[in-house]
């Protein structure tokens, strides 16, 4: 019986925020959890026979950007904000996310009603656009971010240890082992060595492509940060075998990585397309014995 009282109560709280244009479904109660801010000051018990519905009678308008919304509504469900800039890379790099499962940023949906999702997804948003929303609704940025310095230099790295991933995947989907990467101090591109992989193939030439945006900077992430890249690394691909070498005399870091992994050739038929192929073969090979045992068992009747 509490149940079913607790349960209607929070049913009664839910609420629908059309902001413009876009439709998010919370509760009261998520919103009213900070109450310093706009939201959480506009559903105050105090304030909410103020408040004007739309037609429906649990649905409220907010005249504001829809898109933005999203993180928003996150901060008032995990304290958090959880972004980051650079659009063109995050989609430069989806490949990589989804095959390690990584989630996406800026594209979820949670919350968000029916055909709002594809308003939501993958819609490209500044800093600078997020934080205008986020003075709007008086959410405290400074508790949520550190300084514009911090938030450049921690999307950088994420964007130089994604490369990294897609690089190694890269090279193993090719039947390759190894590779070796070299970072300058000046301004030259990455050097790049893949044992069983010749120079002059197309997917030299993909790999030596994702790595040119960090032929300056790449670098001075590793003289920073090569410790925490090589630990972060290792734990989500464990069969990688990791090294990062510094040439004082050149100026430069060399990042080898390869595996010692041989291809399990079961594991691979059993996963791939291939092994559904091989399974509907081998019931057509166990028809012919049954086909080749009903003549030996017809000759002997005879």
């Amino acid at each position: 019986m509490k149940d079913s009282q607790t349960s209607n109560k929070r049913g009664s709280n839910r609420i629908v925020l059309n902001v413009g244009g876009i439709k998010y479904e919370t509760y009261i109660s998520t919103l009213t959890a900070y109450p310093n801010t706009f939201l959480g000051a506009m559903f105050a018990e105090h304030n909410r026979p103020l408040l004007q519905t739309t037609h429906n009678e649990n649905e409220y308008f907010i005249d504001r950007n829809g898109h933005i919304f999203y993180y928003i509504l996150e901060f008032y469900r995990t304290g958090k904000i959880h972004f980051r800039e650079n659009f063109y890379h995050q989609q430069h790099n989806s490949s990589v996310r989804n095959r390690y499962g990584f989630s996406g940023f800026g594209s979820g949906s949670r919350g968000i009603m029916g055909e709002s999702r594809d308003n939501v997804s993958n819609h490209p948003i500044t800093h600078e656009e997020l934080e205008e929303e986020m003075k709007y609704f008086q959410i405290p940025i400074n508790t949520i971010w550190s300084s514009l310095t911090q938030r450049a230099i921690i999307t950088k790295i994420d964007a130089f240890v994604d490369t990294l991933r897609e690089v190694f995947y890269q090279v193993l989907g090719e039947f390759g082992s190894s590779i070796e990467i070299k970072f300058r101090r000046n301004k030259y591109q990455p050097q790049v060595k893949i044992k069983e992989i010749e120079d002059d193939t197309m997917i030299f030439g993909i790999i030596t492509n994702i790595l040119k945006p960090y032929g300056s900077v790449g670098y001075l992430i590793l003289d920073k940060f090569g410790t925490e890249i090589e630990h972060h690394m290792k734990q989500i691909i464990p069969e990688l075998k990791w090294e990062l070498i510094h040439i004082d005399n050149y100026n430069w870091y060399c990042i080898k990585m390869s595996t010692t992994e041989e291809i399990d050739h079961k594991e691979v038929l059993k996963n791939s397309c291939l092994g559904q192929t091989l399974f509907i073969a081998d019931d057509d090979d166990d028809d012919d014995d049954d086909d080749d045992d009903l003549e030996i068992i017809e000759a002997q009747t005879q």
